[in-house]
């Protein structure tokens, strides 16, 4: 499931913007995949990034992390952890444990291996977001999922500084051609507010993630970045503030 996720902090709080395309072998299957989710309760978000699921010996897409995560936020409890990166990383092992499982029962179907995804002797198979107020602290959270030569390795948690940023999953030209240079031919997307201040509002961190994806959607910006070819369809955008908590600005469209 190629993907444009973006994901940054302001004074006001946290903006995530996604596009809505689903896409397997080149195929796309959807143009309104929910990528973006709230964990009720928390003040937190969600989102998957990259192959979301996974065929068995029995069933193609039989292993769908997307549909699998609601679950895995049941049965973990916010009370067990101190801080966002280890709450994260439960979060994280409870999806692991799906596919560990299926390959160690010889039923899970060869995992992927892109070039793009590439480091070394691995590669990557997706990646978690996890952001906003956990303990009423701003936090964000990302996982790596991979394997070396078809064995699962169990996924590594990295937390970080809320910052302007942005950090996305996706066409990192695009990124930065929009955020780090003058560019002309983005110069549609640039949002003045966002790239001058430090810290930027609300308002501006969502017209520059809404800005990210869309530019990774228009036809002429695809020419300049060749990952922008897996984005497309609907834009959905929320934001998590301290006291809304998750709220979403452009919603996901169901099917």
């Amino acid at each position: 499931m190629p993907s444009a996720v973006a994901l940054t902090y302001t004074r006001d709080g946290f903006v995530i913007a996604a596009d809505g395309r689903a896409r397997t072998n080149g195929e796309i299957l959807s143009e309104t995949t929910q990528k973006i989710f709230p964990i009720d309760g928390l003040g937190l978000c969600y989102a998957l990034c990259g192959r979301a699921a996974f065929d068995t010996k029995n069933k193609k897409n039989e292993i769908d992390l997307l549909k699998d995560a609601p679950y895995a936020i049941t049965a973990i409890s916010a009370n067990d952890h101190s801080d966002l990166s280890g709450y994260a990383g439960s979060f994280s092992m409870y999806l692991y444990s799906l596919l560990k499982k299926a390959q160690e029962s010889g039923q899970l179907e060869t995992l992927p291996t892109k070039e793009t995804d590439r480091h070394g002797d691995t590669h990557d198979i997706f990646h978690l977001f996890v952001a906003g107020y956990f303990r009423e602290q701003p936090a964000w959270c990302f996982t790596t999922f991979s394997h070396k030569n078809q064995l699962l390795l169990e996924p590594t948690t990295h937390d970080y500084i809320p910052q302007k940023g942005p950090v996305v999953y996706g066409p990192t030209e695009v990124l930065r051609l929009i955020f780090k240079t003058t560019d002309a031919r983005v110069a549609a997307y640039h949002v003045k507010g966002f790239q001058e201040s430090r810290q930027p509002s609300l308002s501006d961190g969502i017209e520059a993630m809404k800005n990210y994806v869309r530019a990774c959607c228009d036809p002429e910006i695809r020419t300049l970045d060749p990952m922008c070819a897996g984005v497309g369809g609907r834009i959905h955008v929320a934001t998590i503030t301290p006291n809304e908590g998750f709220s979403w600005v452009c919603p996901p469209k169901t099917e």
